[in-house]
């Protein structure tokens, strides 16, 4: 066995034992039931009252604001609506409904007035009702707005995913926050999730090999700041190289880098002399990349050393994030099971060579869409060149007609080999209900081919297996709006978040009642809490601006939100600490709840929604919905916190006001835990 095959397996037995450490560590952190959740008794209280009704069980329960619509919840039933027709629903099923409520044990307890309007069923809340809501949130605590809908299900999550041979950039910070949070909210809704960080490890690394060989006999590597700064200067000298390989770019890279590429592919006069040692350059380190695939020990070694320098960058960066995946895999895991992994499937025909026999056949497809005026003649031309170029490639046929190229025609492997073994890998060893990609959405394309050949393959051997990609926006220059370059954004990432956490460190040097210990771990608080916050609080699909001036990203982050809600949850815990009683010296159902106000009404109906609002950013796989939500109480909270007292000289006057108080801290602070913030004690 190989220096790579040993690798490699010493990994798979890694993954198998970790899969079996995940996996018990959710089953032993519980679920929480969400038929136990007081709106749900509720909703399953009306089925049972009308159980002369068929096909009900699909109530569908809205919040209103009384003050609007002079009631607490709005029902609908669309299996009703639909098996009955509008006109019978509301003439007859609506007040069968209303009579069969009003002869229950819920009226006058849990339901004191019953309206029909429209398509819809107006209910107003009796005081029980906001009692058991406030209980939710004092028996669950940290667990409240939690549930168990998602239990014995799993979740493949992909996302961060690194190129060990680059610096990081700000696209990693979003895709790192976003698989982050929605690993959190998938957690709380019963999933198992598996959280991988897939790292580009392997394709150009001959290339990488070569040329660092080379400098470093050479002597010619430049004094830089870290090992990884090595590693990027090498990658950008060999990219340089490729593009100075073709004619029009060749006088212009030229002219800056003459030495720097001399010392990589030997000295040359003109243009022809370049490509030929350019070309022994590329030879060289095919020949290096095939070393290494066989596992030869120098390659291998090399290889390893420039991987150690990049997760050195890497891990400062999660250890920052307090990120922390379960699984390292990189594509060079899956480099030789992708040759393997063709073979196969080219004795199966579900992989063919593209032969010029075929490539005759696309280019005969896409000239008749040219002259049906389907396309134009640019889209014919680059056609007609992927075609020529895929000549001899290894390719899956897809039934939408496209081509994917799995292997190159050398039998090199590409990222879609890699892919496609990583999927079948995946399924194989996880058994998931969903394996998810966070990836920005320049990869769509490539993403919606893998996944109709995963498809056609039938690589989940006949499970319903959701394959998706979740896409992305870019940060874009905030003066610009253009999309930063790579470069560009690769500049600051550790010193943003350094830079951040320094910023909020600095408000605290004139309070003196905080121990340096409480002002650090507070600005670290803050800083990943509003970094996260204002990546996750607009629709992923979204750019986000980016400012030069590190100063006014951190300013942004700071305006987001993140930091907004934090200061909202210590408003609430501060009340909770100055009171003379207690939480646990007082029993919510002994108080007289008749005297709620408006307001008070809403925020308890707000807070007793946590739960559908975190499966719905589930269902949806959207951050935002819970972001936003949070904000909106965290409004309605303030908003009543400067106009109700709680407390009069550290006196509590209304117990009522102090459960409010509580019941929004811990709904607050859960939600915002699965936006990958947490709010310090007190600010």
């Amino acid at each position: 066995m190989n220096l790579l095959d040993k690798k490699n397996s010493e990994i798979q037995s890694e993954i198998l034992n970790k899969i079996n450490i995940v996996s018990q560590k959710r089953e032993s952190s519980g679920y929480v039931s969400f038929c136990d959740y007081s709106i749900e008794k509720l909703r399953k209280s009306i089925v049972n009252a009308n159980n002369d009704i068929e096909n009900i069980d699909d109530i569908q329960i809205e919040f209103i604001d009384r003050k609007q619509f002079n009631a607490d919840i709005a029902i609908k039933i669309p299996s009703l609506m639909k098996g009955y027709g509008i006109p019978k629903y509301t003439k007859e099923t609506i007040p069968q409904i209303i009579a069969n409520i009003e002869k229950s044990t819920l009226f006058n307890k849990e339901i004191i007035k019953l309206e029909a309007k429209g398509i819809y069923l107006n209910i107003t809340l009796g005081h029980q009702i906001f009692k058991e809501i406030i209980n939710d949130t004092l028996k669950l605590s940290g667990d409240y707005g939690f549930s168990d809908v998602n239990k014995s299900k799993k979740i493949v999550l992909d996302y961060s995913s690194p190129n060990i041979a680059k610096h990081l950039h700000t696209g990693h910070i979003h895709s790192t926050i976003i698989g982050e949070v929605l690993a959190e909210i998938y957690e709380s809704t019963g999933f198992t999730v598996h959280r991988l960080n897939y790292l580009n490890d392997w394709g150009g690394m001959g290339a990488l090999i070569e040329a660092y060989s080379k400098l470093k006999t050479k002597n010619v590597i430049p004094k830089l700041d870290s090992d990884n700064s090595i590693l990027d200067y090498v990658y950008q000298l060999v990219r340089k190289a490729e593009k100075s390989n073709e004619a029009h770019s060749f006088e212009k890279l030229l002219e800056d880098n003459k030495i720097e590429l001399t010392n990589l592919v030997g000295d040359f006069t003109d243009i022809e002399s370049y490509k030929n040692k350019y070309s022994e350059f590329k030879n060289k380190s095919i020949e290096r990349f095939q070393n290494l695939e066989n596992g030869e020990k120098e390659e291998y070694e090399l290889w390893q050393l420039m991987r150690g320098w990049s997760l050195v960058e890497f891990n400062k960066f999660y250890e920052l994030l307090n990120i922390k995946h379960d699984y390292l895999l990189g594509e060079s895991f899956y480099g030789k099971k992708g040759v393997d992994f063709v073979k196969e499937k080219l004795k199966t025909g579900e992989v063919v060579i593209f032969t010029k026999e075929l490539a005759d056949i696309e280019t005969k497809k896409a000239q008749l869409k040219f002259e049906s005026n389907t396309i134009e003649l640019p889209v014919l031309e680059k056609l007609l060149e992927e075609i020529n170029n895929d000549i001899g490639a290894y390719v899956v046929m897809l039934p939408s007609s496209a081509r994917l190229v799995i292997m190159r025609a050398d039998g090199a492997t590409i990222y879609a080999t890699r892919d496609l073994v990583s999927i079948k890998h995946r399924i194989e060893s996880f058994s998931p209900s969903r394996l998810l990609y966070v990836v920005g959405q320049e990869q769509s394309e490539h993403f919606k081919h893998i996944f109709e050949a995963a498809t056609t393959m039938n690589l989940s051997n006949g499970a319903n297996i959701d394959l998706k990609h979740l896409s992305h926006g870019f940060y874009i220059d905030a003066d610009t709006k253009q999309k930063l370059s790579s470069r560009e954004g690769a500049q600051n990432v550790i010193s943003l978040i350094e830079e951040s956490i320094k910023y909020f460190r600095n408000k605290y040097d004139e309070k003196i009642d905080f121990s340096d210990e409480e002002k650090n771990d507070n600005a670290k608080k803050l800083a990943v809490g509003s970094i996260a916050f204002n990546d996750i609080k607009q629709d992923k699909r979204f750019p986000i601006p980016f400012h030069k001036e590190l100063i006014k990203n951190i300013q942004a982050f700071e305006e987001s939100g993140g930091a907004y809600v934090m200061y909202s949850i210590a408003r609430a815990k501060s009340i909770l600490r100055k009171s003379d009683k207690k939480i646990t010296d007082l029993d919510i159902y002994k108080l007289d709840l008749s005297i709620l106000e408006p307001t008070e009404i809403n925020l308890l109906k707000k807070i007793a929604d946590l739960p559908k609002v975190i499966l719905k950013a589930s269902e949806t796989d959207n951050p935002a919905t819970l972001a936003e939500y949070l904000l909106n109480l965290a409004n309605e909270y303030n908003s009543y916190y400067e106009n109700a007292d709680v407390l009069l000289a550290g006196k509590l006057e209304y117990p009522h006001r102090l459960f409010i108080t509580h019941a929004v801290a811990v709904t607050l602070s859960n939600g915002l835990k699965l936006c990958h913030a947490e709010a310090p004690e007190r600010i």
